[in-house]
């Protein structure tokens, strides 16, 4: 199979596909497809609701004093 990559739009060609050998994409698009999922999970965690970072060991601070 030929790698499904879609090009951008070029003024001199009017290739719309990568086209080399791979299945689904080429080992060169298939590095660039396997970042943008490593961001997407990184993302995740990013954007993980505040209770999830909360959930550590809760501090007694009624007795505390403040200054």
């Amino acid at each position: 199979m030929a790698c499904v990559w879609v090009l951008l739009a070029s003024r001199t060609s009017d290739e719309r596909l990568c086209g080399k050998p791979g299945d689904p994409c080429c080992p060169e698009h298939q590095r660039e497809m396997d970042k943008v999922k490593q961001a997407d999970k990184d993302w995740d965690g990013i954007l993980a609701p505040p209770e999830a970072a909360c959930d550590g060991p809760k501090k007694n601070t009624k007795n505390m004093r403040w200054m």
